[in-house]
């Protein structure tokens, strides 16, 4: 055999081979591997954008829901009459406070662009509810002889420490706004009769009678039941029973301390959610039947259940036992380079609110979901 040798310039040569060599192999298994990456980032980032309006939605629906399922008056002898709000009287005059479909040309709304209304956007429902809280109580309350102003709540919880009993009652009756009034709550009496109610005024506490307050009974900011009759004594403060309302503007999810009133309607809302497109309520009534636009005689447009004070009538919200809430979300806008042929979807119908056509499609950039439950009042199923 002969012996192996190798010249410096044959080492030189080889080594340069090697080197080369090892340089492709290594620019190759960078390629692939950022080939890899890319592929897997896109892939992550489509699966986030698909799966984000439906998270978006369940979200929004889980809270909504949580207050419809337990939305109470507090008012068990006329089985929560008060526990969704559609219509009040206002000085004499019937306001809505919830409704169906904004179009910007309901009483007192207004457009503020092609998609948004002053209550809401374009399409979406408005829905308000009676919230009990916590611990519920009724505290008597009388008012002092002669004056429908000034009264005693019977609240003795904290005594005999009258600052504590005092500051209790604030906190049983959601005392206070800028002004020290307490939210419009509800008086009611032994056989259920009802009235909005509002503490304007908290003196002292006196252990052990109570607290001495001023306050608007039958008459809270002019606020009153549709077509109810005056109270009698003796009443109860249902204690702390407030409302809240909820709509979707300029695609947030918002919540309104207190009913709705069409009077007042861009104050006191705070922004839950952002990506929000749709919030669509469909009303199930006790004879099985379930209407996205009930009848009513109370306006020619309002498309929601009437509220009369006390009716038996098969469309009025107090047969209603349950609703059927749909809200649809959106994703974050997608991406304007996407591999493989573009496709947007539309935004899907909800109950009688039209879904996206093609030719409105635009420059919408985005994925969207719609999720529906059904919720059932709790405590009107309990009383009824």
């Amino acid at each position: 055999m002969w012996p192996r040798s190798r010249s410096k310039s044959g080492q030189a040569g080889f080594t340069l081979i090697e080197a080369t060599i090892s340089m492709t192999l290594l620019v190759v298994v960078l390629v692939v591997s950022l080939s890899f990456l890319f592929s897997m980032r896109t892939f992550s980032q489509r699966q986030e954008l698909t799966a984000q309006p439906r998270q978006t939605a369940r979200r929004a629906l889980d809270y909504v829901a949580y207050y419809v399922r337990g939305a109470s008056d507090l008012n068990a002898r006329k089985n929560n009459p008060n526990a969704i709000v559609v219509w009040f009287d206002n000085s004499g005059v019937n306001r809505q406070a919830s409704y169906n479909n904004l179009t910007g040309s309901e009483v007192g709304n207004g457009t503020v662009d092609a998609d948004t209304t002053t209550f809401g956007d374009v399409g979406t429902d408005l829905i308000s509810l009676a919230v009990p809280p916590l611990w519920p109580m009724n505290i008597q309350y009388s008012p002092v002889s002669g004056s429908s102003s000034t009264g005693d709540a019977f609240y003795s919880v904290g005594c005999p420490d009258d600052a504590l009993n005092f500051q209790m009652f604030k906190d049983a009756t959601g005392c206070c706004d800028s002004s020290g009034n307490s939210p419009i709550l509800t008086l009611t009496q032994p056989d259920g009769t009802w009235a909005y109610f509002q503490i304007t005024g908290y003196q002292q506490s006196t252990c052990p009678d109570g607290v001495h307050i001023t306050a608007n009974h039958g008459n809270s900011l002019g606020i009153n039941p549709p077509g109810g009759p005056p109270l009698t004594e003796p009443y109860f403060i249902t204690g702390g029973t407030t409302f809240l309302a909820f709509r979707i503007f300029q695609n947030q999810l918002q919540q309104h301390r207190g009913f709705f009133n069409p009077t007042t309607p861009s104050t006191d809302w705070t922004t839950l959610l952002g990506d929000m497109e749709d919030l669509q309520v469909a009303y199930i009534f006790n004879d099985g039947t379930i209407w996205n636009r009930a009848g009513n005689t109370m306006t020619t447009t309002g498309q929601v259940p009437t509220q009369v004070y006390d009716s038996t009538a098969a469309t009025d919200i107090s047969q209603v036992v349950g609703l059927r809430v749909s809200v649809t979300a959106r994703s974050a806008v997608l991406p304007t380079f996407r591999p493989g042929p573009v496709v947007y979807q539309l935004r899907p119908a909800a109950e009688d609110h039209a879904g996206q056509t093609q030719s409105q499609l635009g420059t919408d950039r985005y994925l969207h979901d719609r999720i529906t439950a059904t919720v059932m009042l709790r405590n009107r199923m309990l009383g009824s």
